[in-house]
C-alpha cells in the first residue's frame, strides 16, 4: 500500500523493504479501523484506489515530458562526460558536479559524488553550500586545493574551469568540461 503513495523513501521500497513495510501498514490499518470501528476491507481498497492516482499521474508525465527537460533527461553533453567517468580512472573515485547531475552519477559510473541526494549525503545543505562555492570559485586556490584534498575529489565538471591552477582539462564539450584534480 505505501508503495502508491508519492513519498520520497518510495525508492527503498524497490531494495525489498516494501513487503515488511506493507505488512506493517496494513496491520496498522487494521487495528485502526478495529478501534475506530471501521470497516476494514472497504478503507484498504479506497486507499489502493486514491493511491493508484500518484502512479498513474507520474507515468503519464513521464510519456509527456519534452526531452529538454534536464530534470529528466541527460543532455548530449553530459551523456558523453558520464560516460568517459566511467570508463576512466578508478572505481569509487570522487566527483564534484552541481546537483542535478551529481543525483545521476552514482548510477551510471562507479564514481562518488561529494553531495548527491539531499536524503542520501550526511550534512547535504552544508555540502552543497561548499559545491557551489567552488563552482563558482569564491574560495582561494588554498581553501579550494584543501576542499578537494580533504573531500577526495578527483574529478570536477564544470562550464568552466573555477581553478586552473589546480584542475587539468581532461574532456571538453560544448557546453560542460571535465577536469581532473592530481592529489
Amino acid at each position: 500500500m505505501t508503495t502508491y503513495l508519492p513519498l520520497g523513501f518510495q525508492k527503498l521500497f524497490i531494495k525489498g523493504l516494501w513487503l515488511p513495510v506493507l505488512l506493517l501498514a496494513l496491520q496498522g490499518v487494521l487495528l485502526a479501523t478495529q478501534k475506530a470501528k471501521f470497516l476494514y476491507r472497504p478503507l484498504v481498497f479506497t486507499l489502493l484506489f486514491l493511491g493508484s492516482f500518484s502512479n498513474l499521474f507520474t507515468f503519464y508525465k513521464r510519456l509527456t515530458e519534452p526531452a529538454q527537460n534536464p530534470w529528466f533527461y541527460l543532455s548530449q553533453d553530459e551523456n558523453q562526460i558520464l560516460h568517459y567517468l566511467n570508463t576512466r580512472g578508478q572505481n569509487e573515485e570522487g566527483v564534484l558536479a552541481e546537483y542535478r547531475l551529481a543525483n545521476q552519477i552514482p548510477a551510471l559510473t562507479s564514481k562518488r559524488v561529494y553531495a548527491g541526494h539531499p536524503f542520501q549525503t550526511p550534512d547535504f545543505d552544508q555540502r552543497i553550500a561548499q559545491v557551489n562555492l567552488f563552482l563558482q570559485a569564491k574560495m582561494t586556490d588554498s581553501e579550494a586545493a584543501t576542499f578537494i584534498n580533504q573531500a577526495k575529489i578527483t574529478w570536477v565538471i564544470a562550464p568552466t574551469n573555477p581553478y586552473p591552477q589546480l584542475l587539468q582539462l581532461a574532456l571538453a564539450t560544448p557546453s560542460l568540461n571535465l577536469y581532473k584534480f592530481n592529489h
